[in-house]
C-alpha cells in the first residue's frame, strides 16, 4: 500500500480527488494539509473535512496550513470555484453552501527529534 500525504486548497476538483483517494485500495492517506487556493483558508479546511466526511471510510487528520503564498501575493479566484469552492451552476448561481463538518481540523503534532517524520 502507498502512503501519501495529501495538500489540497480543497475545491471542487481537489475535493474529488480526495474522495476517490480515501476510497483507494492501494493509496492510504496518512494526512490532510489545507492552504489557500482558489478558496481561502477557511473554507479549504471546511471542504476537506467534508470531503473526508463523504469519502465514507477512515478519516486521516486534516491540518489548517498556509492562509496566503510566504513569497508573493495572493488574490482568490472569485469566478473560477465560486463563493463556496464548490463551483457555479452557470446562470443559476452558486450552489447552497454545504453543512458544516461534523469534526474540526487536527493540531499540528510538534516536529520529532532529528527534524523529520518517518512515515
Amino acid at each position: 500500500m502507498k502512503k501519501i500525504i495529501i495538500d489540497t486548497d480543497t475545491a471542487s476538483d481537489d475535493a474529488v480527488a480526495l474522495v476517490a483517494a480515501l476510497r483507494d485500495p492501494t493509496l492510504q492517506v496518512l494526512a490532510i494539509t489545507t492552504v489557500a487556493g482558489n478558496v481561502e483558508l477557511p473554507l479549504a479546511v471546511k471542504n476537506a473535512l467534508l470531503s473526508v466526511e463523504r469519502a465514507g471510510t477512515y478519516r486521516p487528520p486534516v491540518h489548517v496550513g498556509a492562509p496566503a503564498p510566504s513569497s508573493a501575493s495572493w488574490r482568490r479566484p472569485t469566478r473560477s470555484m465560486g463563493p463556496t469552492g464548490w463551483g457555479t451552476w452557470g446562470p443559476w448561481g452558486s450552489p447552497p453552501s454545504p453543512r458544516p463538518p461534523a469534526t474540526g481540523p487536527t493540531p499540528w503534532p510538534a516536529m520529532p527529534a532529528g527534524g523529520r517524520w518517518n512515515f
